[in-house]
């Protein structure tokens, strides 16, 4: 008779257990951004199509290359150091 009683308790209990781990099994999901997966090869075909239109050119010359911009220098060079030198003397 007790076992009989012991064993209704815990049938009684399980589905509560099982309800229990379900909760915690949820919480541990960690969810992440969705990731874009891309083909490695991509074949385009352009056979099938047929592009009708006009060659269009811009008036007038085009100027293919810049020429490039020469600047004097800032720094202007010295031809001798006679007054550093004899200051150097002097001290």
């Amino acid at each position: 008779m007790r076992w009989a009683i012991l064993l209704a308790a815990a049938a009684a209990l399980l589905p509560a257990a099982a309800v229990a781990a379900e909760d915690e099994a949820e919480e541990t999901v960690i969810r992440e951004d969705d990731k874009v997966v891309y083909e490695k090869n991509t074949r385009v075909n352009f056979n099938d199509g047929q592009v009708d239109g006009e060659l269009i050119r811009p008036e007038g010359d085009v100027v293919r290359a810049q020429r490039k911009a020469r600047f004097q220098s800032m720094i202007q060079q010295r031809r001798d150091f006679n007054k550093e030198l004899r200051e150097s003397i002097d001290e």
